[in-house]
């Protein structure tokens, strides 16, 4: 049902049902056209979205978020650690006890707890080196994550402008189906006249048909083309798909072509793959700092608490004593002994009081000095140094390779506005013959074929300058992003 129609129906049912609830439903109606009406796609609506749901750029963002985790963590590793501790014993028979340090012949049970804590004064520099790392590992992912969003604007730009380009071919093969066309009903009305053989109608009639085939060709390139870009954006469905057509002029852009060396250094400030290759070199250099810091002595701060509760332990009270004596004849004087008996009562040890009484506190600094390790310290450094020189190799072969793209790229963008132009001129050649032919052909001067091969050279032009002109502008789009520039037309 046409939404006007809905509209009037609702109308009706105001005079049926309550004001406010019509107004209700008039407003879902509203949101319900706007949210069918068909969106059309800019170009960078078309990025955006491709940003937002491609599986690598999903894929690329994990690999970030774990490591900035791992910057994260390396802070926190300039911390103190804290870990307690808490142990539960049974003992059956002989054993030492260790709280009363009595052997202790019945079944006890002992239980420890404990805090230790320790921290590393000095170790190299290895920790504020890792954390330099690391941040640099984290500018490195994302650099890469730019990467990967460049190359996936550049494929959505090309299919996009592929998008384009047969669209426009697909409208001039329309033109020249429909002046076939209005050919073929001049010449029925010729053969109707007598004034033409009807083998030319024929003739006419067979191009008509035959364009229209091109027109279904021509079509079914352009919805696989739409296809094609849906795919890239990670898209359910292309129907309903359409895109913004703006207006391309590729001499606006003849006069923007930079010079290589000049275009190379902009390129080496914003490119991702050679500030991703740059942060990878430092990376290494710091690998070397944390290798030679294992060379350095260890001095760390420890820090213990425990205390504990057994069984066995009893507590003394109400304590007596009597003074005793040995009569004189013992000792050399002749002199009397005395001494003190003391007797007492043992009573359970509440938990409570050993616990606080058994509480003991250690700190201590210790120092390890590495003399020998199998000399793993050496090759570590070794191996560090030699991955440094890894990425060396690898930055100056990046920058080799972006400098040999940057010159292909300028080459191909004059290439390619030489070709464009030089197509323009041809189209202007071919409209001309054409236009002579059609009059040769109308005026019965020239035959069918001819006709036909005119009109065919013509359409073969145009063809050729529609992809000189996208192409053109496609180069462009590389030079604008070997600038840092985003794309967009």
């Amino acid at each position: 049902m046409p939404y006007y129609f809905l509209i009037i129906d609702m109308a009706r049912l105001m005079k049926i049902i309550k004001p406010k609830f019509c107004l209700l439903l008039l407003f879902i109606t509203g949101l319900t056209l706007i949210s069918t009406a068909q969106k059309t796609w800019s170009l960078e609506d078309c990025i955006s979205y491709a940003m937002e749901n491609n599986i690598q750029v999903k894929q690329q963002e994990l690999t970030g978020l774990i490591n900035q985790n791992n910057l994260i963590q390396s802070k926190w590793n300039l911390l103190p650690n804290l870990n307690a501790s808490a142990a539960q014993n049974y003992s059956f028979g002989r054993y030492i006890d260790p709280y009363t340090n009595d052997f202790s012949a019945e079944n006890t049970s002992s239980s420890q707890f404990g805090l230790n804590s320790s921290l590393i004064l000095f170790e190299g520099f290895s920790k504020t080196n890792t954390i330099k790392k690391n941040e640099l590992i984290l500018k490195s992912s994302l650099y890469d994550l730019d990467k990967i969003k460049n190359d996936i604007s550049l494929s959505i730009a090309t299919a996009y402008l592929q998008i384009l380009f047969n669209i426009e071919l697909l409208e001039t093969t329309k033109a020249q189906a429909e002046i076939t066309r209005q050919e073929a009903e001049r010449m029925e009305l010729l053969v109707n006249s007598d004034l033409q053989p009807q083998g030319k109608l024929l003739e006419v009639l067979a191009q008509v048909s035959n364009e229209q085939l091109q027109i279904v060709n021509m079509q079914n390139q352009l919805n696989m083309a739409y296809l094609n870009l849906v795919q890239l954006m990670e898209l359910d469905s292309a129907n309903n798909f359409e895109i913004v057509k703006p207006e391309i002029n590729p001499i606006n852009f003849e006069f923007q072509i930079p010079e290589t060396n000049e275009l190379f250094n902009q390129a080496l400030q914003s490119m991702p793959q050679i500030l991703s290759a740059e942060c990878n070199l430092k990376s290494a250099e710091y690998d070397i700092a944390i290798a030679k810091g294992r060379r350095l002595p260890r001095l760390s701060l420890n820090a213990n608490y425990g205390s504990g509760y057994s069984s066995a332990r009893q507590k003394y009270s109400d304590p007596t004593y009597s003074l005793s004596s040995i009569p004189g004849g013992i000792t050399e004087s002749n002199q009397n002994v005395y001494f003190y008996n003391y007797s007492y009562n043992t009573v359970n040890y509440p938990f409570m009081e050993q616990f606080k009484d058994n509480a003991a506190t250690t700190v201590s600094f210790s120092l390890t000095i590495p003399l020998f390790n199998g000399w793993q310290t050496n090759l570590g450094v070794r191996n560090a140094q030699i991955n440094s020189l890894n990425y060396q190799n690898l930055l100056a072969q990046q920058k080799n390779q972006l400098f040999k793209e940057i010159q292909q790229a300028q080459a191909d963008a004059i290439a390619a506005i030489q070709r464009y132009k030089a197509a323009e001129k041809s189209v202007e050649a071919f409209e001309k013959s054409f236009n002579y032919s059609k009059e040769r052909f109308d005026a019965g001067l020239i035959n069918t074929i001819e006709y036909n091969t005119a009109k065919n050279q013509l359409t073969n032009a145009q063809s050729e300058m529609l992809q000189a002109k996208y192409d053109f502008v496609f180069k462009m789009k590389i030079l604008d992003y070997y600038r840092g520039n985003p794309i967009k037309l």
